[in-house]
């Protein structure tokens, strides 16, 4: 990119006697950094500030090495902030496009007992994650209900907001549901009784879950 495609023989061998001393670098500072030790589907803004802050001291020793070794003569600057750049959308494109492709893989499974989540909050997001990463597929969650209108049609990790309680029949009816977890903390009587009514005929369990998820499953 830096030379347009174009490297003459005396940049070929500049590449070649400090290639090895960048690579030994880079993987030092990863390692350090851990990244290593991450699982990639759980990727968050903490694990984008540890890669960006291993990139950065990477190019920096490297420059630093460079110097020490061979000071910088006939070393481009431009390439090391080009490779610095290029790594870090390349470290963090490649562990995105695996949470991605997790995700994409979790939600076009068929299998899994059809659940439906009531609240679509703080809890009722961690309640689904918490399914489909710690119960290895045991559940299959079609999506929420909550009586908040402002979050009709909304979507929390692929999975759809249909409404409020007053379409829980429904639901269970057009998506075969099987079980119905109220994410709310101290959830109101009335809404219990209208999961009641609604679950217990169609023989639909139904249970309160907020904290230890797989516990209570």
């Amino acid at each position: 990119m830096r030379f347009e495609g174009t490297l003459t023989g005396e940049y070929q061998q500049r590449i070649v006697q400090s290639l090895p001393l960048i690579l030994l670098i880079k993987l030092a500072c990863f390692a350090g950094g851990g990244l290593y030790r991450g699982v990639w589907r759980y990727l968050s803004l903490s694990d984008v500030t540890a890669i960006l802050k291993a990139v950065t001291l990477s190019s920096i020793l490297s420059a630093l090495g460079l110097l020490y070794l061979w000071r910088f003569e006939g070393y481009s600057r431009a390439v090391l902030v080009i490779d610095g750049m290029l790594t870090f959308l390349g470290v963090v494109g490649s562990r995105v496009l695996e949470r991605l492709m997790d995700e994409w893989i979790r939600g076009a499974a068929t299998q899994g007992v059809p659940a439906l989540i009531i609240g679509a909050g703080d809890t009722g997001a961690r309640v689904l994650r918490s399914l489909k990463y710690e119960t290895k597929g045991a559940y299959r969650v079609v999506g929420f209900l909550d009586d908040d209108l402002r979050k009709l049609g909304e979507r929390i990790y692929g999975s759809p907001v249909f409404g409020t309680r007053a379409q829980l029949q429904k639901v269970i009816e057009e998506h075969h549901v099987r079980e119905v977890l109220i994410a709310i903390t101290d959830p109101p009587g009335d809404l219990l009784q209208h999961i009641q009514r609604c679950c217990e005929p169609r023989g639909v369990t139904w249970k309160v879950v907020t904290a230890g998820v797989t516990d209570a499953l």
